[in-house]
């Protein structure tokens, strides 16, 4: 049933983004880019910059708390970020991002550095226009997707 629920939600977020729609799925990492080899329990993934169609995501630990790392979950896997970590999305060269959408449990616990993002139960949504957005935890947060929407920068 979650399954089924979360497929629909997607397809409806997907939907209602009309620009150029580029996702990150932490739910199947061993297809992300570079792609995660979940071989235990828990998989660091600070520092990794994952690459879809030229927009980068990474995650950064708080210098001394625990690891950004890839966990499983009831449906595939989640990232999973705790208090004090970063998570920044960054458009392709010549786009800027419009919309962020962040898929998971306890969307909540992360901030934006305006007052531009929203929580609508499972989904953590940001809209503006900037080459790169950066959230930060204000606890812990477990995000099996990001859906970013960017749209040519006409500079």
């Amino acid at each position: 049933m979650k399954k089924i629920l979360l497929a629909l939600l997607l397809c409806f977020v997907a939907g209602t983004m009309s620009a150029e729609e580029i996702v990150f799925n932490f739910a199947k990492p061993a297809e992300l880019t570079p792609a995660v080899n979940v071989t235990e329990a828990e998989t660091a993934v600070n520092d990794v910059v994952f690459n879809v169609l030229g927009a980068t995501c990474v995650a950064k630990k708080d210098s001394a708390e625990v690891d950004c790392r890839i966990v499983g979950a009831v449906v595939g896997y989640e990232l999973k970020i705790d208090r004090g970590a970063t998570l920044t999305v960054t458009a392709p060269e010549g786009q800027k991002i419009t919309k962020i959408v962040n898929v998971g449990n306890m969307m909540e616990h992360l901030t934006a550095p305006d007052e531009s993002y929203s929580v609508k139960t499972i989904m953590g949504i940001w809209t503006g226009s900037a080459s790169s957005v950066t959230f930060t935890a204000t606890g812990t947060a477990r995000i099996q997707s990001i859906i970013v929407a960017t749209v040519p920068d006409d500079k």
